[in-house]
């Protein structure tokens, strides 16, 4: 009787062994399969975009075929590889037993981050604003470290406000005083950290932040899961668009940081913790845009409405509404805390915004698909290879399961058809920096995808996913990390060496002829206090009267078309502007020998 209740129990065992095993053969075959289908569908995708004949960024499309496309088949070709190897590599087994020394996963990935990002600014950004949008970040935060937001504008150069910040100027009536047209929320970051640490290291530190709060929302979602806190931490800190991104004063790194925290908070769930939220809510609206920390919420804020968690939800809602006002209503605050008269104020209150949005309004149009279409594959080009397999089956598990991971998967649907909306056009960026702020939410997606695929597999197998994770993130970090470097380098050197060279001329003024260079307009920098020497101007907004004016009281230099070639800036044929004429009467005149001799040693 006992010999048949063993042999009845070893057949039970046999039998559970088998679905077991049949079951992890299968979750190994869908894991291969998951990496095989994103890798073809990413070189199809690339092949389709590559003859496609109509072009409506040419900035995107350049980008896209001198850093983007070989970098996307290079992953594709390595998602394709990886998925076509078997588990009994010894390197598959190594890297494998590496990823599960759990500690030190979390641990590394983060401080290396912060040293990579600190390095980075200098040696590879040279610590320079590429941008305008840069640029102003820093100029406000200079404003703001001299314990002001708003700069006074000398009585002298009111009339050459325009030349002497040729963009994205808040519209002070009569220029008695300028900030930017940004929020201060970042400017505000820079200047408080700055105070205590160089600001090279700022965007480190937000960055770190950011990888800390990942990894404390990770473990609040999935508190036995250990293995997938190291996936979400390990793919956020490999990513090149995390760590290129954070080498420059762009706002998007403390997008990142912020609304992981608020994540992070919201999780917690306890009124205190709500209360600081919402605190972290305020600031993340104000960082520069108002429009993207409350689309990284409004999901959130939908799902407590779902769940019937009134009180909750009028919290938040009330919270956010004053939130939402206080920020449009905050240049107009601004204007009047500084004495400019109601009246001319308000035409920065509301209207100013509602006229903003009117204006990308009325430029929308659905040839932006093909824009999104290559900002998406720069965001994928700049990423781990790993993260792009993950995400898929996350982002549909995630969307099955619903509550705070649907939220997740939420946020980037929103974002991505509001930015095709509005803005589908970025500009430069390392990576796709408008959906900078969601790459926590991608994380946290491919860490669920991780699960959904592995959570079926035996030891061994989940020993091989391991490895698939490790070697991802040593081609990401030891291939990609490098060749990205490489590309941001090479497109800031030349302006970050003009400006240099400006700066250090010993003119009293520098008129950029910005028409015949490449972005020449990103080179007119000036001191929000105006002690810069020599200072620049934009000479589209120049006129005859001020070239005069400049030429009788300082020595003036021209840079133009040849000194930008010098440094490697691309130029282009000035006849073409409608200006021109006017434009280039200014320039005979600057290089005349009297203006630029008026001055002397």
């Amino acid at each position: 009787m006992k010999e048949t209740t063993d042999d009845s129990a070893a057949e039970a065992s046999g039998r559970n062994a088998g679905r077991e095993s049949g079951a992890s053969s299968r979750a190994f075959a869908r894991f291969r399969n998951t990496l095989a289908a994103v890798g073809l569908s990413l070189t199809a995708v690339v092949a389709i975009e590559q003859i496609e004949f109509t072009t409506t960024s040419p900035v995107a499309r350049r980008l896209f075929e001198t850093q983007d496309m070989p970098v996307l088949l290079l992953s594709a070709a390595l998602l394709i590889v990886l998925a076509a190897l078997g588990p009994s590599s010894d390197w598959m087994r190594w890297a494998g037993r590496s990823v599960r020394l759990d500690r030190l996963v979390l641990a590394l990935p983060i401080l290396a981050a912060g040293a990579v990002i600190a390095l980075g600014t200098k040696i590879v950004a040279f610590d320079y604003a590429l941008t305008r949008d840069e640029a102003m970040a820093e100029f406000d935060a200079k404003i703001i470290a001299s314990g002001h937001l708003l700069a006074p504008v000398p009585s002298q150069w009111r009339p050459f406000a325009d030349a002497l910040q040729p963009e994205y100027l808040l519209p002070v009536p009569g220029h008695v005083a300028w900030a930017s047209s940004y929020l201060p929320g970042n400017a505000a970051i820079r200047a408080v950290l700055g105070l205590v640490v160089p600001g090279a290291l700022v965007n480190a530190i937000l960055a770190v932040a950011a990888l800390v709060a990942l990894l404390g929302v990770a473990r609040q979602l999935w508190p036995q899961q250990r293995m997938a806190w190291t996936v979400a931490v390990v793919l956020a800190a490999s990513s090149s668009q995390l760590l290129f991104m954070a080498m420059t004063p762009y706002a998007m790194s403390a997008h990142l940081a912020l609304n992981l925290i608020w994540f992070w908070l919201f999780l917690r769930g306890t009124p205190s913790a709500h209360v600081l939220a919402v605190g972290v809510g305020f600031l993340a609206t104000g960082l520069h845009q108002l429009i993207f920390h409350p689309l990284f919420v409004a999901p959130f804020l939908l799902q407590l409405l779902i769940e019937r968690r009134w009180r909750l939800s009028c919290f938040y809602i009330a919270s956010y509404a004053a939130i939402c006002v206080f920020w449009i209503a905050y240049w107009q605050l601004l204007l009047t805390s500084a004495g400019i008269a109601p009246e001319a104020a308000g035409a920065v209150g509301s209207s100013y915004l509602v006229s903003r949005i009117s204006a990308l309004l009325v430029n929308f149009s659905f040839s932006g698909i093909e824009t999104m279409t290559q900002n998406l594959l720069r965001f994928a080009a700049w990423q781990n290879p790993l993260l792009l397999a993950l995400f898929v089956p996350g982002f549909a598990a995630a969307w099955r399961s619903g509550g705070t991971q649907r939220s997740l998967a939420g946020g980037i649907v929103l974002t991505l058809v509001v930015m095709f909306i509005l803005l589908p056009f970025q500009d430069y960026g390392w990576g796709y920096r408008y959906v900078h702020g969601l790459l926590g939410n991608a994380a946290l997606l491919a860490a669920l995808g991780w699960m959904s695929l592995t959570a079926a597999m035996t030891k061994a197998d989940r020993t091989w996913a391991s490895s698939i994770l490790a070697a991802s993130t040593a081609v990401a970090v030891l291939v990609l990390v490098p060749v990205h470097a490489s590309q941001m380098r090479a497109q800031i050197a030349p302006y970050a060496n003009a400006q240099a060279a400006i700066a250090s001329d010993r003119a009293d003024a520098v008129v950029v002829y910005s028409i015949e260079i490449y972005y020449g307009n990103d080179l007119v920098r000036n001191d929000p206090a105006l002690t810069n020497k020599p200072l620049t101007f934009d000479i589209r907004f120049l006129d005859e009267a001020m070239v005069r004016d400049l030429c009788s009281r300082y020595r003036v230099r021209l840079f133009g078309g040849e000194d930008a070639a010098r440094y490697g800036i691309g130029v282009n044929d000035p006849a073409g502007h409608p200006d021109y004429a006017r434009l280039r009467l200014l320039r005979t005149m600057i290089e005349a020998p009297a203006c630029r001799g008026s001055r002397h040693d």
